[in-house]
């Protein structure tokens, strides 16, 4: 039923009413942008990388072959520009002797964790962060935003069951990294 009003909708975008493009945006908005931030991982690009997303969906709307599929061929679009964005973002590391004084200071050191349950969660998303990519975004995806395996799939166009595999090994990952840390706390 759902796909059936996106349909409609659909067709009347195509039919000259741009109002109806409206309703899509308002439905697909929040995932497409916690999509763009989970690959990002800066709020602002992830906006930039939404909006372009939308503007190239509205504008690629005919090439569409099944309209049942807006989401899943939104989001690819989605994932693709984020992927653009960020081969643009890579930049050559600046070493630390270069950067202001008042950057220095927000340089973030990663530290064991301690007593304090922040620590644990700091240490957690650092270890996140230093796996590989195709573990990072499915476990954001899943840990973070809080997404299905069915939803995670649609949006990465993967599998069900390889989106379950890869989590398992992620968290199986993010684990061991974080049981190395807790051998190097205690002195083994």
């Amino acid at each position: 039923m759902v796909h059936k009003a996106e349909v409609t909708l659909i067709n009347q975008v195509l039919n000259g009413r741009k109002e109806c493009y409206r309703p899509l945006v308002e439905k697909y908005q929040q995932k497409v942008f916690l999509l763009a931030c989970s690959l990002v991982r800066n709020a602002a690009e992830a906006q930039d990388v939404a909006q372009e997303a939308f503007l190239q969906a509205y504008k690629n709307l005919h090439t569409l072959k099944d309209r049942e599929k807006f989401g899943p061929w939104l989001y690819g679009i989605t994932r693709n520009l984020c992927f653009m964005a960020l081969r643009q973002m890579k930049v050559q590391p600046e070493s630390i002797e270069t950067l202001p004084s008042q950057e220095i200071s927000n340089v973030v050191v990663m530290r064991p964790p301690g007593e304090d349950g922040l620590d644990i969660v700091e240490t957690l998303l650092a270890k996140l962060d230093q796996l590989p990519e195709k573990y990072q975004v499915l476990l954001r995806l899943k840990y973070l935003e809080d997404y299905s395996y069915q939803e995670i799939a649609e949006m990465l166009d993967l599998p069900v069951d390889l989106v379950r595999s890869r989590l398992f090994e992620g968290r199986r990952l993010l684990r061991e990294g974080m049981d190395r840390i807790r051998r190097v706390e205690n002195g083994q």
